[in-house]
């Protein structure tokens, strides 16, 4: 199988950081985060300046909810890669969900900031053939919004968590989570009919 091959690859070149980071990745979609953080830690071993390796030990350590050194880890990528818009997504994710909110909402800020200015510039373009970027850009973006709109939900702030998720829907008018969103809200403050409404066009 593919974790077999990439073992071989290793014992043949034990100073493969791809090996080791590609068979990581291949242990953490099966789950097995551990094992995966510690083929991380030997390709940056080996590759310590490597920015993506970092993200993807940060997003091993994320799924076993260590809010912690994922946060180190995304803070290590962006220390090398500073102009990767995706990296502060994650850490705002990370500091959401450890209940850091304001640095959360600032990572989400700086998102923002940077997918608008490049969902503006592609649509000002008007031509042909860059549909999928706008796409891209335009889910990004909600995706943003989202995050955004979560911290604000955690910190009890429901209106200000409204306005972001319907930020994520007039971006991408199908994007399910901010419909969610909205139904989340609803359904905490006791609007069981609205919270059913949006909920219902989060899953259709």
């Amino acid at each position: 199988d593919a974790i077999e091959a990439f073992t071989n690859a290793i014992a043949l070149n034990h100073q493969l950081s791809a090996a080791y980071a590609e068979r990581g990745t291949l242990y953490s979609f099966t789950g097995q985060y551990d094992k995966a953080i510690a083929d991380y830690s030997t390709a940056i071993d080996i590759e310590p300046d490597n920015s993506r390796i970092y993200s993807l030990r940060a997003h091993a350590f994320f799924s076993k909810r260590d809010y912690d050194n994922a946060i180190e880890n995304y803070n290590n990528a962006i220390n090398r890669e500073p102009n990767d818009i995706s990296t502060y997504t994650l850490r705002g994710d990370a500091y959401n969900n450890k209940g850091e909110y304001a640095k959360a909402i600032k990572d989400y800020n700086r998102v923002i900031s940077a997918y608008q200015l490049r969902y503006d510039q592609e649509k000002n373009k008007k031509i042909s053939g860059n549909e999928l970027i706008i796409a891209g850009l335009a889910e990004n973006l909600a995706w943003a919004y989202v995050g955004r709109g979560s911290a604000y939900l955690n910190e009890g702030k429901y209106d200000s968590a409204i306005v972001e998720y319907k930020n994520a829907i007039a971006v991408a008018p199908k994007f399910g989570p901010g419909y969610s969103g909205i139904g989340t809200v609803h359904y905490k403050k006791g609007e069981y009919e609205m919270a059913i409404e949006n909920l219902t066009k989060g899953i259709s």
